[in-house]
C-alpha cells in the first residue's frame, strides 16, 4: 500500500543537529556557558588558531574544513552560505542580548522543537549533513534553511 498521502513525520532539531562527530564552533563573544548546553555526542570547538579580529571568510573558511556549525549571533555569516563550496557546514544565528542566547541555545536541545520537512525523517538528515544550513533562531519562531548545490539535468 502506498503511503503518498501522509506527511512525512515531525524531526527534532536536535536530531538535526547530532550528527556523528559534529563540531560546534563558537564566535567570539559568546558566553562560555554555551558549551556546557551541548548534548552526549556533539562536541564544542574554540576557534583558538584565529586571532579575535579574525574575518568571517577566515572562521567561515573554519568551519568548512571541520566541517563544523558555527555558533554565532553575528549575522554577517549568513550570506557566506549561500557561496557554492563543496563542504557542508552550517550556521545557528542567536539573539544579539546575552541574557537570552543561553536560553536560545538550551531550546535548541530540547525534544519540544520541532519541524515538518517536505521528505522523509532520514533524507532530511542527509541532506542536511550534507549540505549548508542555517537556523535562524533569533525570532520566536525559528527558521531552518538548506542550502545546497544540486544541479539539475534538463
Amino acid at each position: 500500500m502506498s503511503h503518498w498521502h501522509r506527511s512525512p513525520r515531525a524531526i527534532s532539531v536536535k536530531a538535526l543537529l547530532i550528527r556523528s562527530k559534529l563540531r560546534f564552533i563558537f564566535d567570539h563573544g559568546l558566553p562560555v556557558e554555551l558549551a556546557t548546553c551541548l548534548p552526549e555526542g556533539a562536541y564544542a570547538v574554540h576557534p583558538t588558531g584565529l586571532a579575535q579580529q579574525a574575518s568571517c571568510e577566515e572562521v567561515a573558511e573554519l568551519c568548512q574544513r571541520k566541517h563544523g556549525i558555527l555558533v554565532t549571533a553575528n549575522s554577517e555569516y549568513a550570506s557566506l552560505l549561500s557561496l557554492d563550496v563543496k563542504a557542508p557546514w552550517g550556521v545557528i544565528l542567536l539573539p544579539e542580548k546575552e541574557p537570552t542566547q543561553l536560553d536560545v541555545f538550551r531550546r535548541l536541545f530540547a525534544e519540544t522543537l520541532v519541524f515538518r520537512p517536505a521528505v522523509e525523517r532520514m533524507a532530511m538528515i542527509e541532506h542536511a549533513g550534507r549540505n549548508r544550513l542555517l537556523l535562524d533562531m533569533r525570532q520566536d519562531q525559528p527558521v531552518l534553511s538548506i542550502f545546497c548545490s544540486c544541479r539539475w539535468l534538463l
